[in-house]
């Protein structure tokens, strides 16, 4: 039987099925465009991070709350302090908030690939806090505080392991998170919170909920590839903008992390 002719096509009844590939050829490219162009409106946080701005078009859409997350060794404390000094080095300054690790600790393993959070304290561009509290809004409080302080323009949260126990309820996990990424937003305020899973785990995030509350979800692997264990990450979402589908190769070097954006994963 012969193919319908492209008239014959256009004359089908709609319950034909959908239409033939190319029926729409000239009006996709135009949508497309179109949508880039839009992407390529959105105000950007550079990261800093080599390679890494690359897979998200030049960098995190401004506001955003990004979920960190990935298992231990994989990088993530590494990668947040990039961020904060990198930022600190384009006139942002940043907070980071731990609820865990002592500040000294993470500043002195800062230190080790060159990023000097000392000289930034001085300089009134970071701030560093630790926090022994069990109440979110106490929390939330000192948070908008120091902000307010150091008029900051990022924010990085260690951890959403520690946080998640403030809450006997999850889905009010994931509501203080939503107030919390909304409360950023209105400031212009790009954050990161770190999330820890377990070795091997399929999941995003420590409770179940901070993927879907987050703008972003950045995840970091520690896989073993032959006799060697390599690094990687991925973007599993991100609002807002673009960003690749691909698992890129990913180094910690002296210099900290480093990301391969033309290189893959397979």
């Amino acid at each position: 039987m012969a193919e319908p002719s492209p008239e014959e096509r256009k004359k089908a009844p709609t319950e034909a099925g959908p239409a033939l590939p190319g029926d729409s050829a000239l009006q996709q490219p135009k949508s497309i465009i179109q949508l880039m162009e839009n992407y390529s409106k959105i105000e950007r946080a550079q990261m800093g991070i080599p390679g890494m701005d690359d897979l998200v078009a030049g960098g995190l859409p401004r506001g955003s709350l990004v979920l960190l997350s990935g298992a231990c060794g994989t990088g993530k404390t590494t990668f947040a302090m990039q961020f904060l000094y990198q930022g600190a080095q384009m006139g942002e300054p940043g907070v980071f908030i731990s609820l865990e690790e002592q500040p000294e600790t993470i500043m002195r393993n800062a230190s080790l690939f060159g990023l000097d959070f000392y000289d930034l304290i001085r300089k009134k561009m970071f701030a560093i806090r630790y926090f022994e509290l069990y109440d979110f809004d106490k929390l939330k409080n000192n948070l908008d505080e120091i902000i307010d302080e150091m008029k900051a323009r990022r924010v990085v949260i260690a951890s959403s392991s520690i946080l998640g126990l403030f809450f006997e309820d999850k889905y009010k996990f994931r509501k203080a998170l939503l107030e919390l990424g909304k409360a950023f937003r209105q400031r212009n305020i790009t954050s990161l919170l770190i999330s820890e899973v377990p070795e091997g785990s399929e999941t995003l995030s420590t409770f179940g909920v901070e993927e879907f509350a987050a703008d972003g979800v950045i995840t970091l692997h520690y896989a073993k590839v032959g006799n060697v264990f390599m690094r990687s990450l991925s973007i599993r979402k991100m609002r807002d903008t673009i960003h690749s589908m691909k698992i890129h190769p990913l180094q910690i070097t002296a210099h900290g992390i480093y990301v391969y954006p033309t290189e893959e994963i397979f």
